[in-house]
């Protein structure tokens, strides 16, 4: 017991070491060193000019050209002069404004005259700029509003917003918000500490052919389960055109059929890509209103963590989909009566179009499977450019229903898995398919796995310095060094 309990010590000190160094791995190099980055604020847009206006009085604010926003003086979005040029800054006071209906942008800002739209509350005594409105919800603080629609609208930045909409009525019969929409060429927004929630269908948040958007420490939750349907937290797609460089960076998403989804449109052409997103430092989980219950087992209203089903165009770095650092947790199988189209509950899963993908640093546990690596249409064997790196995937759980096994990687391409830790799975890596014709497995540490590698006869398998630790036991859980609830909460999981 005591060597079982060092061994899983020992593994996990190696990984916190090693997440914190900037090591970078030959056959991607390139990629990784120009956009991996361990500092988060290489990431974020900086927002932290908005704490001036706290410092600033209404008279002097207005004397300034900003916009004050209140249901006293207005009675609708176009009162306000949102899409007009003769205001900059928009900041709207506590209230319910979801009689308004959806907040429609078209007109944009510039680069160096960024248009903002501002939670605004000088009289409580804590800083309005740094409360983040999960931490309002409910409350006499908060601004509500039933959603938003940016169109051919760029430059913007929206701060410290709630959107919880009560318009639509989902398949299910519950009734909730509309999307949220970052549509048709809608460029270089910035959306920071804003809640969105409770979501009828068709998902939250949506960024659709449009470029250089950041959505940034926002919480996006409880998105309405609707039966055979998906119900996401954050997409990005590419339509007749592409999304480009698109940014999900420290948000807090939970209880969605999909945490992030990167998607094409399927019902035109297969184009629409989604090259230079960055889906980094989120935590994606579900929580236990989620699951079902069966005789089979427990499943889930929900699908997985993140789906990626388009990434780059072609091999160059600018193009990689890059999916780091994030921390996922709960999911499981579907439940399609309840919500979702159907999945195995893995954390992290490539298909279809996806292609140049870069998956590293990612911390996965207590899921029914870790990464799936796949992609179907328009590839070949020689085309295939994902990749998975120092990523720790942990505690992932069977389904009682013995149809499948619990597995930290399957993989239907050829790629290499390079530096990752897996601990507690019934299959390390399980690998084959007509895609399939090598796979490396360097310099990583598989502790209490029950198979380490099942794959079909024409694959080959390629390993280098790998530790394989089998105890006759399972190792002890440990408790991890990062707190959940990034915005709602600081439990040690």
């Amino acid at each position: 017991m005591m060597l079982n309990k060092a061994l899983s010590l020992l593994v996990f000190s190696m990984i916190i070491l090693d997440c914190n160094s900037n090591k970078t791995i030959g056959y991607n190099k390139k990629v990784a060193k120009v956009f991996y980055q361990e500092n988060l604020d290489n990431y974020l847009f900086d927002t932290s000019f908005l704490k001036e206006l706290e410092k600033r009085s209404e008279d002097e604010l207005r004397e300034k050209g900003m916009q004050i926003i209140d249901k006293k003086h207005f009675s609708s979005w176009e009162d306000c002069q949102f899409n007009t040029n003769d205001y900059q800054y928009f900041l709207i006071r506590p209230g319910d404004y979801r009689s308004w209906g959806t907040l429609s942008l078209e007109q944009s800002g510039t680069k160096a005259k960024k248009r903002v739209i501002c939670y605004y509350n000088p009289t409580q005594a804590a800083s309005f700029i740094e409360e983040h409105p999960a931490q309002r919800a409910k409350s006499s603080r908060e601004l509500i509003i039933e959603s938003i629609n940016l169109s051919s609208a760029s430059h913007w930045i929206i701060h410290g917003l709630t959107f919880r909409g009560h318009s639509q009525v989902s398949s299910s019969g519950v009734i909730g918000g509309e999307s949220n929409r970052i549509n048709a060429n809608s460029n270089h927004n910035v959306i920071d500490k804003c809640l969105f929630e409770e979501v009828a269908k068709k998902g939250t948040l949506r960024i659709n052919w449009s470029n250089y958007n950041t959505i940034q420490n926002c919480v996006i939750r409880n998105a309405i389960p609707n039966p055979k349907a998906d119900n996401i937290g954050i997409g990005v797609k590419g339509g007749n055109l592409n999304a480009i460089g698109n940014r999900i960076i420290n948000n807090e998403i939970y209880d969605c059929t999909d945490g992030v989804q990167l998607v094409y449109n399927k019902k035109t052409v297969r184009n629409g890509y989604t090259p230079g997103t960055i889906v980094a430092n989120n935590d994606i989980y579900l929580t236990e209103k989620m699951y079902r219950n069966t005789p089979n087992g427990q499943f889930a209203c929900a699908e997985n963590a993140i789906d990626v089903k388009v990434g780059g165009r072609y091999d160059s770095p600018e193009e990689y989909v890059h999916i780091v650092n994030n921390r996922i947790w709960g999911f499981r199988a579907t439940d399609t009566s309840c919500g979702g189209s159907g999945s195995s509950g893995k954390a992290i899963g490539t298909h279809m179009k996806a292609n140049y993908i870069y998956i590293k640093n990612n911390t996965i546990f207590d899921c029914n499977d870790g990464i799936h690596l796949a992609a179907i249409l328009d590839t070949t064997t020689a085309k295939m450019k994902i990749y998975a790196d120092n990523n720790t995937i942990k505690d992932i759980r069977a389904r009682t229903d013995s149809r499948k096994k619990s597995c930290a990687f399957r993989v239907n391409i050829s790629t290499n898995l390079t530096n990752n830790t897996i601990e507690n799975v019934d299959y390390a890596i399980v690998a084959g398919s007509k895609n399939v014709d090598t796979i490396l497995l360097e310099n990583n540490i598989v502790l209490n796995a029950k198979v380490k590698v099942r794959a079909s006869k024409k694959t080959r398998i390629q390993e280098v310095s790998n530790l394989w630790i089998e105890q006759s036991e399972q190792a002890p859980k440990n408790k991890t060094d990062f707190y959940i609830g990034k915005w709602t909460g600081r439990t040690q999981k």
